[in-house]
């Protein structure tokens, strides 16, 4: 339309999943089981899988499964509408809007839950009825409990798991600059959406891990308290004690979940959308024999992005203040509390709990996550340098290198989870990305500079191929420890794999205290990442309508040891060293493929 070209198009997407996953029953035998103390034991000095094992104490997360049948869907809508404006011969600038729709996650069946109501008083524990926590528990927190809690189920009238945003428009602007016949400046501004279901810790998905309380349940075997087993493998359900806990789909309404042995997972309700502003400023000029270099700064700013939340955890600084209290024994106050269809978990049939046990906000739930969570901030900035040379004559080559840093929001210990306190830390990312490609056609046999004119079988022999390789170098990501004591950053100057970093430099956490060393250190990383990959190619001319191509392809040519990071537990055997290959960096690998075109 005149100085105007305009676009526009939509989108439509199904997502559907039907599976089923059974897991029926687990069973763990942890070597702290057969330690020395049951207090954060030192596996490397005492304990034992094989001893727990040969006694029959079985750890406390295992458990029998019943899985319901997956059957989860939700749509996806996208609409857009861009002009790319000529304003004059060396100015255009684009001008874009983009509206996108992801549904919430439905059952077919209305089987889905959507939110643990918290505000809901609990009506059998109100006044006189009210569950009364032993004095050492209530010494130690200092609050009453807070017995609220209704589970809510999707249903005929609400059937989506959680609410949607309706209103995510996306804009996008960009200007284009010739500065002249060889150069020019651009620069370009676009907002968008992270989807809830696509684009959340890797994607909900639907044949996988969607939460079906009520329809999927799960029995755990009764804790172990102060270093004492409460299950034994000879009879890990007893059925005077601790019996199966079959599937209750709806029938419990609100009292669903409620004493629950294992985690509940809810959905956080009202979503706003999530949004990634990206910019990016970007110089082009060609220079000799057609090559192109590009020199790019991107920055990209996320906000309002989503994260799991923990709503009804243990103040670790619990642990910090009465040590080894928290782990005492004392009278369970919901032992064969209500009725099984009132009080449903696993928690009724324990006679005795530990005093952590009934440390949480909400203590006849127990661990309560929400999906969704929402506030995330996370900020990335890189500068990009690129050489590219069009396949021209036989030859083209793409060099690139790529240098970033990321922050994320995030929890930095135990004691911010439980306050919600997300800030900002350094991404452990690799930082430098460098990488040389290209394609070579050697320049023998028909149509080649040189020997155009052989026969038909030489040209078979010898015309024809084409060579090709990848190499590029990532350096290490940055390595992260668990609460230990670190003096000094445990980076060393000339790593091997028996000796990642200076081991000596860390040591054990002592019990019940706070973490304090950083998360992570300049200069302390995983192992740099190089490899070259190289493959040998020939089309045969059959007929003017058939042709087979040979490929002769290889990985990692000189068979580089490409590690995987260190061991970072202090407790292994193995700590600082490198015992694994990245898994998709492996030895040499030769492959060699055929194909009939026509």
């Amino acid at each position: 339309m005149g100085k105007h070209y305009i676009k526009m198009g939509g989108e439509f997407r199904s997502y559907r999943g039907n599976s089923s996953l059974p897991a029926p029953l687990q069973f763990f035998f942890p070597a702290g089981n057969t330690a020395n103390t049951f207090v954060n034991p030192n596996t490397r000095l005492s304990g034992h899988e094989w001893a727990t094992f040969l006694i029959g104490a079985i750890g406390d997360n295992s458990r029998a499964r019943n899985t319901p049948f997956l059957r989860g869907r939700n749509h996806f809508y996208g609409f857009f509408f861009q002009d790319d404006f000529k304003i004059t011969q060396n100015l255009t600038l684009n001008i874009g809007l983009r509206w996108e729709y992801d549904t919430p996650l439905r059952d077919r069946d209305d089987r889905l839950s959507r939110f643990l109501d918290f505000s809901n008083p609990i009506p059998e524990f109100q006044g006189a009825g009210a569950p009364r926590l032993p004095d050492s528990v209530m010494a130690i927190r200092k609050q009453a409990p807070i017995y609220n809690g209704a589970w809510i189920h999707t249903d005929g009238g609400h059937q989506a798991a959680y609410n949607s945003p309706k209103r995510t428009f996306l804009p996008r602007f960009g200007i284009a600059y010739r500065l002249n016949d060889r150069s020019s400046l651009r620069l370009g501004y676009a907002r968008y959406a992270i989807q809830p279901s696509v684009d959340f810790e890797g994607g909900i998905n639907l044949n996988d891990v969607i939460p079906y309380p009520g329809y999927g349940q799960d029995t755990l075997v009764l804790p172990t308290i102060q270093g004492i087993p409460g299950a034994r493998f000879s009879d890990p359900f007893p059925n005077n004690q601790n019996p199966l806990t079959p599937p209750v789909a709806k029938t419990l309404g609100r009292y669903t979940e409620l004493g629950s042995a294992v985690q509940s997972i809810v959905w956080n309700q009202n979503l706003r959308t999530s949004y990634n502003d990206r910019f990016n400023f970007s110089y082009q000029r060609q220079i000799f024999s057609q090559i192109v270099v590009d020199a790019t700064y991107f920055m990209s700013f996320g906000f309002n992005q989503r994260y799991l939340k923990q709503l009804n955890n243990i103040d670790p600084r619990f642990g910090y203040e009465n040590k080894g209290a928290v782990n005492t024994r004392v009278d369970n106050p919901f032992y064969n509390i209500l009725t099984p269809a009132k009080f449903p978990g696993g928690l009724r049939n324990q006679p005795q709990v530990s005093v952590n046990d009934l440390l949480r906000p909400y203590p006849q739930y127990n661990a309560v996550t929400q999906w969704f969570a929402e506030g995330v901030y996370r900020r990335y900035q890189s500068l990009q340098l690129k050489a590219q040379r069009p396949f021209v004559n036989g030859f083209n080559f793409l060099v690139g290198y790529n240098f970033n840093r990321a922050s994320n929001d995030e929890y930095f210990d135990g004691v911010d989870a439980f306050l919600d306190n997300l800030t900002i830390q350094n991404s452990p990312n690799q930082r430098h990305k460098f990488n040389v490609g290209g394609i070579y056609e050697l320049p023998f046999g028909k149509g080649r500079r040189y020997a155009s004119g052989m026969s038909r079988w030489g040209n078979a022999v010898v015309g024809g191929w084409a060579a090709s390789g990848i190499w590029q170098y990532i350096s290490g990501e940055y390595l992260r420890l668990g609460a230990t004591l670190v003096s000094g950053n445990p980076a060393i100057s000339n790593p091997t794999r028996d000796r990642a970093f200076d081991t000596s430099k860390v040591v054990r956490q002592p019990d019940f205290t706070r973490r304090g060393n950083p998360l992570q250190w300049d200069g302390f990383k995983g192992p740099n990442i190089k490899s070259l990959d190289l493959t040998l190619a020939k089309e045969f001319k059959v007929t003017e309508r058939y042709g087979f191509e040979l490929r002769l392809e290889s990985y990692n040519v000189p068979n580089t040891f490409i590690g995987a990071n260190p061991q970072l537990n202090p407790d292994s055997s193995l700590f600082g060293r490198i015992t694994a290959q990245r898994n998709t960096y492996f030895g040499r690998q030769f492959q060699y493929t055929g194909r009939i075109r026509w």
